[in-house]
């Protein structure tokens, strides 16, 4: 005889895969041959329930539910990925005791999906899916909502980035004033700071999937202006700050 143990978590006490070891264990103590298969609902425990059949986990660093770096990580398998919203803005992104359900953001969760969509793709790739239709404007609207005054010191004015696509150039700026940001397309007529760089260098630059500071390096990445405020840019919108 050989059984298949295929268990979910035991929430807040074991993980799937501790359950499973668990029971492997005491089913070998009893001369049994046992399976591991960890399972999950579709909540917490996916990302690892996908690992444990095959999928290769990576990790991602987002914003928790409070806004605060979450170090987390998703599962891919070729062109198939596994994001799980409880691992990037669930009540474990919350301090303990903390559940915050009206100040709470699904935020990260974006980011990871954002990230598992950009990872390992080509220049060509990333062309084709965000050269046209809504995928920079999706990215812009996300830098809007992520905007973190504090960070600003202050500053007040406006920022253009200048993007090439396969087909011509794409402008978007983004207005810092009065505490919020406000993204629009278009350049503006006289921005703080200009960066120039190809769509696929920002989109991985926007999923925290390249550093600017190499892609200046290489040429990549162009900057006119006030270089000391676009060094802030990524903190200014939920980077995570070194430590």
């Amino acid at each position: 005889m050989r059984v298949l143990v295929a268990p979910d978590k035991f929430k807040g006490s074991l993980t799937a895969r501790e359950v499973a070891t668990a029971i492997g264990e005491g089913l070998e103590a009893a001369g049994v041959a046992s399976r591991l298969l960890p399972l999950a609902d579709g909540g917490d425990g996916s990302v690892a329930a996908a690992v444990h059949a095959g999928s290769t986990a990576r990790p991602v660093t987002v914003r928790g539910a409070d806004g605060r770096p979450h170090r987390t990580e998703f599962a891919i398998d070729g062109t198939t990925a596994v994001v799980e919203v409880a691992g990037t803005c669930g009540l474990g992104t919350l301090p303990p005791g903390v559940t915050a359900p009206m100040t709470a953001s699904s935020h990260g969760f974006g980011e990871a999906v954002l990230a598992a969509v950009v990872r390992n793709r080509t220049d060509r790739q990333l062309h084709r899916l965000f050269d046209r239709g809504p995928g920079l404007a999706v990215i812009f609207k996300g830098m809007e909502r992520a905007f973190l005054p504090e960070r600003a010191r202050g500053f007040e004015g406006e920022v253009t980035y200048q993007l090439r696509g396969r087909d011509g150039q794409r402008a978007w700026t983004v207005r810092i004033e009065a505490g919020r940001a406000a993204v629009r397309r278009g350049a503006a007529a006289a921005p703080a700071v200009t960066l120039r760089t190809s769509v696929p260098d920002f989109v991985r630059m926007a999923a925290g999937e390249a550093f600017p500071p190499k892609l200046l390096l290489e040429g990549a990445l162009a900057i006119e202006g006030d270089y000391a405020l676009a060094g802030r840019l990524p903190e200014m919108f939920g980077a995570e700050l070194p430590t």
